[in-house]
């Protein structure tokens, strides 16, 4: 009988266990749930679904703007993106709060946002009259659901019904408490001063408490909202009253690069800019302009939106849905090479490959024509790209073998300043500036 009572008392609290477990994953609402193994998760722009294509994060009053908007103001992040299966999903999306190095904060769901942690992504619309049919899906943050308390970097990821992620954006929210004045020039190191440009600012902090510059204060500078490339926790170089100075001469330098590549599919009707042919089987392919290695070529002029994309259909109306109406083509590209590179390999970059060395964005020899080529499925718009080289043993991004270099280039700078105050657990964005060089 001892052995029954030991043996039943065993499968009660086995059983207890059990309910335990999947009360604490049923409720959809806990903090903890979802996300189990967030502290091993990369806090990185993703896509984890093939079928989830021309992904948008952006500023709602500005299509060409980051996803960075002030806290307690009227501003809102606008998220868009299509689903190429066909299926309708009840995608949701929730908010994690990071650290100024994209770890995840020591702060609680309850703590940062107001509202529900997890909600539904509830606007969507099947493409209209399009060859390749997809549904878009789209959102805009705060919203009735949730609204954001504290400052700072924000994860937002989408899940599917399985509650598996399909995407990552990040995005931020600034508490504006100093100031920066930024003052960008062609770099000062006689070596640097012919391809690099040098990012000099000072923050003023008047009015606004900093006693810890060196630990707790932290700055970060994009260069075209690239994050590959980016210059983080940089220290200031001299304290004088309620000033910051960042003069520096070799830490706050970037390559110039050169002015964008870019190409026009808004119509498919007839051949814009940089497109040689279009062709329709089944699926509309646009092939553009041959091109080739501009690293020799001397600086020249042209207007770009610095790697950047706008989704545009031409014959949509103003009141039409670009996001429905637009459809997908082949773009094929050509970069004429007399021989083929034996130590890495090219690949298309920018926005429209997610700022991220893509399988499918390689480029590929091919002898007959002495040249690289690959196709991308691209929404109708207007994009702009360059090349990079990515040597095999080493993963730098190299946009200047292929494009080359100048100090002259008209290049977008975004300066991000964190601090976390005495007491605190999480990194306040308390300063925000974007700034465009043109020599």
């Amino acid at each position: 009988m001892k052995y029954i009572y030991i043996i039943l008392g065993f499968f009660l609290i086995m059983c207890i266990n059990f309910n335990c477990v999947g009360l604490k994953s049923f409720n959809s609402s806990n903090e903890s749930d979802t996300f189990l193994d967030i502290e091993f998760f990369p806090f990185d722009n993703n896509v984890y679904s093939s079928s989830i294509k021309t992904i948008i994060c952006r500023k709602v009053s500005d299509k060409l703007e980051m996803p960075i908007i002030n806290l307690n103001s009227a501003e809102k992040v606008y998220l868009t993106f299509d689903d190429l299966s066909e299926k309708h999903q009840n995608y949701t999306y929730k908010l994690i709060h990071c650290n100024y190095n994209w770890s995840k904060s020591d702060l609680t769901e309850s703590e940062y946002l107001q509202g529900f942690f997890e909600n539904f992504i509830r606007d969507y619309s099947y493409s209209f009259n399009t060859a390749v049919r997809y549904i878009n899906y789209s959102v805009v943050i705060p919203n009735e659901d949730v609204s954001i308390k504290k400052s700072g970097n924000y994860y937002l990821v989408v899940f599917d019904e399985q509650k598996k992620p399909v995407l990552s954006r990040k995005m931020m929210v600034c508490d504006p408490k100093v100031y920066i004045y930024p003052e960008i020039k062609r770099a000062t190191l006689t070596h640097q001063k012919s391809h690099k440009q040098e990012i000099d600012f000072f923050i003023n902090h008047s009015g606004y408490s900093i006693t810890h510059p060196f630990s707790d204060l932290h700055v970060t500078i994009l260069q075209n909202e690239r994050w590959d490339n980016a210059l983080t926790d940089l220290k200031p170089l001299f304290i004088k009253n309620e000033q910051l100075e960042y003069n520096y001469e070799d830490k706050n330098t970037f390559f110039g690069g050169n002015e964008f590549r870019y190409f026009d599919t808004k119509s498919i009707k007839f051949y814009s800019m940089n497109v040689k042919n279009i062709e329709f089987d089944s699926v509309y392919n646009v092939y553009l302009k041959p091109t080739i290695k501009r690293s020799f070529q001397n600086y020249s002029t042209s207007y770009d939106i610095n790697g950047k994309r706008l989704i545009r259909r031409l014959e949509s109306d103003d009141i039409g849905n670009h996001n429905s109406d637009a459809d997908y083509c082949f773009v094929h590209f050509d970069l004429k090479y007399e021989k083929q590179l034996l130590n890495g390999d090219i690949y298309i970059f920018g926005e429209l490959t997610n700022w991220d060395i893509l399988p499918e964005a390689k480029l590929k020899y091919d002898i007959s024509t002495m040249s690289y080529k690959t196709s991308l499925l691209l929404k109708q718009g207007y994009y702009n790209y360059c090349y990079v080289f990515v040597d095999d043993d080493n993963p730098f991004i190299d946009e200047t073998f292929i494009e080359g270099s100048h100090y002259e280039t008209e290049n977008e700078y975004i300066i991000l300043a964190y601090y976390r105050e005495i007491g605190s657990r999480y990194d306040k964005l308390v300063a925000m500036n974007t700034i465009n060089f043109s020599y």
